[in-house]
């Protein structure tokens, strides 16, 4: 990279005899190229840790492994990049984009512990998130299922984690047409959230709308607006109106006059 006028490395101030011209000239390039490489490496030390550590897990495997130091550095890895990986909304694109290649090369870095083997799970969890929302059914299912798998191992089936792992693996097999297996797991989703947490509780209520959707899919027209309806009552008496609400009463409107089939 250039630098600024008046640094070291544009300044010389050398006292030149003819015969010497050459070589002092060669030598004032090399101490300016240098100087511009010491900028270089100052900009580069401020980059992510996580591409350090992947880096280091790389290179270090072999020499790790026989000293039983893998772990430890998976450990600080999963810690570092689980931290730093946001969920998968929109604004958190340009982030999720960039950290995404480091998460799914952490799937071949799953911890023993159980405190790092959470964190992998969550970095599983919103990768998957990310995958989903950008439409890749392939990646979202992967991902997804090791969070699921992991969570329900840690926390325990009707955990809120277990079941919101289990909601996000409904909706990827969705995204993929994957019908039949997505009902499955989004029936399961209400009824043990509907048992543990309320019939109207906001997830409750989330997997019923995403229930109705995936029957609509499959040409399940009556019991997909039965259970709109249902949904969207429950909405109104729960007082938790949203954008999702808006949108599924406008989907419900459509069905009821035969429209959007699929």
């Amino acid at each position: 990279s250039s630098t600024d006028k008046g640094s070291p490395s544009s300044s010389f101030e050398i006292e030149l005899k003819p015969e010497t011209a050459v070589e002092a000239a060669v030598e004032a390039k090399a101490k300016a190229k240098a100087n511009t490489n010491a900028t270089a490496i100052s900009t580069g030390v401020r980059k992510e840790r996580i591409e350090k550590r992947t880096v280091k897990i790389a290179s270090m495997r072999k020499w790790l492994e026989p000293k039983e130091q893998l772990e430890t550095w998976k450990q600080q890895y999963i810690r570092s990049l689980s931290a730093a990986f946001p969920s998968g909304e929109y604004e958190n694109w340009a982030s999720c984009q960039a950290l995404f290649p480091h998460a799914k090369s952490a799937i071949a870095q799953r911890p023993k512990a159980e405190g790092p083997l959470s964190e992998w799970a969550s970095l599983m969890y919103n990768a998957a998130w990310y995958a989903w929302r950008k439409g890749d059914a392939v990646e979202a299912v992967q991902l997804s299922r090791r969070a699921l798998d992991v969570r329900k191992k840690i926390l325990g089936p009707e955990h809120k984690g277990t079941l919101t792992s289990m909601g996000l693996v409904g909706l990827a097999y969705s995204l993929g047409g994957r019908w039949k297996e997505a009902e499955e797991l989004q029936v399961q989703v209400m009824e043990t959230t509907k048992r543990v947490l309320g019939e109207e509780h906001p997830f409750t209520l989330s997997s019923m709308n995403n229930l109705a959707f995936t029957l609509k899919s499959q040409s399940r027209n009556d019991e997909a607006i039965s259970r709109m309806n249902r949904y969207l009552k429950l909405r109104k008496n729960s007082l938790a109106q949203s954008i999702q609400t808006e949108t599924s009463l406008e989907a419900l409107n459509r069905w009821e006059h035969g429209e959007d089939e699929p």
